[in-house]
C-alpha cells in the first residue's frame, strides 16, 4: 500500500510542477510583511514570522477513483524558537563538524494527534553555501520508506514516534530540516497519505519559501 501511495504523490508532484510555481510566485507577490515570503532578503529569520498559527494544505487527489476530490491535510502548531546557534542540531553531536558554518537557525513543532504524529523543521544559515549542500547530501530525500529513528534532533524531542522521515534541502546559505514521526501502527490508506502529504508539502512549502528570500 506505501508503494501506491507513493507511486500517487511522485506522479502528482510531476504533474502539477507548473502549478506549484505559479502558486509559489502568487504567495510571494502578495506576502503581508508577517509571511516568511515577505521577508527581506537580508533580515535574518525570526520563527514567529515563519511559524505562528496551524498549517493546513488543500491538493487534488491523484489516488486512482478519488481523482479531482480536493484533498486537505494539516498540522496543528505547538512551539516555535529562535536559536543563537546551532548547537544540538544532530542527535549526539553526530556530523557536528559540518555546522561550524552555521550563524543561527529556527525551528518549529506541529503535532496530529488523530495520527498520533509529531512533526519539526528547523531553518538554518550559513555563512557560505558548500556546509548546507554537504549536510543535504547525507540524506537520501527520494525515500519515502519510514525508519526508527532520526539523525536530526528537535527542542521538543519526538518520543512518540516509533516510525521516522528525515527530509534536508539546501537553498544557497539556507538549511531546511524536516522530521516526522508517527506511533499509528497500522494506518489506513487514507491516513498514510495524509501522513506523506504533510511532511513532503510542509517541507517544500518552507523549502521554497527559503529560496525566494535567497534570491532565486
Amino acid at each position: 500500500m506505501r508503494n501506491v501511495v507513493v507511486g500517487w504523490l511522485v506522479i502528482f508532484g510531476t504533474v502539477t510542477m507548473a502549478t506549484v510555481a505559479a502558486m509559489i510566485y502568487y504567495m510571494w507577490a502578495n506576502a503581508p510583511s508577517s509571511s516568511p515570503f515577505g521577508s527581506g532578503e537580508n533580515e535574518p529569520l525570526e520563527a514567529r514570522e515563519w511559524y505562528n498559527g496551524d498549517w493546513e494544505f488543500a491538493r487534488e487527489d491523484v489516488r486512482a477513483g478519488k481523482e479531482g476530490e480536493l484533498f486537505t491535510t494539516s498540522l496543528e502548531f505547538a512551539y516555535s524558537w529562535d536559536h543563537d546557534n546551532c548547537a544540538g542540531v544532530f542527535v549526539d553531536g553526530e556530523d557536528s563538524a559540518l555546522l561550524e558554518d552555521c550563524n543561527y537557525g529556527i525551528e518549529a513543532h506541529y503535532v496530529r494527534p488523530d495520527l498520533e504524529m509529531e512533526f519539526c523543521q528547523r531553518v538554518l544559515e550559513f555563512s557560505n553555501e558548500d556546509a548546507p549542500l554537504a549536510i543535504e547530501e547525507l540524506f537520501d530525500t527520494t525515500d519515502l520508506e519510514p525508519t526508527d529513528s532520526s539523525p536530526v534532533a528537535c527542542q521538543a524531542n519526538l518520543d512518540a514516534g516509533e516510525n521516522y522521515l528525515t527530509r534536508a534541502r539546501s537553498e544557497g546559505d539556507f538549511l531546511v530540516l524536516t522530521v516526522a514521526s508517527w506511533s499509528l501502527e497500522e494506518p489506513s490508506e487514507d491516513e498514510y497519505y495524509d501522513i506523506l502529504t504533510a511532511i513532503n508539502y510542509r517541507h517544500t512549502e518552507i523549502g521554497n519559501a527559503v529560496m525566494w528570500k535567497n534570491g532565486f
